[in-house]
């Protein structure tokens, strides 16, 4: 079960747990919040670096690069809070490129702020 942690000058804060779902409709006033009343832990957005290194011919070039991006989804209707991670990273070897973009769901720790 959730437990608040704080409460001042009218501000509320609630630990929601770790986990990928949080459904928060048993709070009053659900229907009003939205992703902004919720703090997630852990991870942030960020790009990977650019990163190439030189041979002795052209085809011997090689590089990868890549983003991870978090993303925060409030449904109003129900008051379920879903969080996502998506990557992409591309890799390549003199001309040939490969890409490769997922989305991965993983357990972040969340805070209700209300």
């Amino acid at each position: 079960m959730w437990h608040v942690i704080s409460q001042s000058s009218g501000v509320t804060l609630v630990d929601l747990g770790t986990g990928t779902s949080f459904n928060v409709s048993s709070y009053p006033g659900y229907q009003n919040f939205t992703v902004d009343n919720f703090y997630i832990s852990s991870f942030e957005n960020g790009n990977l670096p650019n990163q190439t290194a030189s041979g002795t011919s052209s085809n011997d070039n090689y590089g990868v690069y890549g983003s991870i991006t978090c993303k925060k989804d409030y449904s109003q209707t129900t008051g379920v809070l879903n969080y996502y991670i998506y990557s992409s990273a591309t890799g390549w070897r003199g001309k040939t490129e490969r890409s490769v973009t997922t989305s991965l769901t993983t357990s972040v720790h969340a805070y209700l702020i209300y």
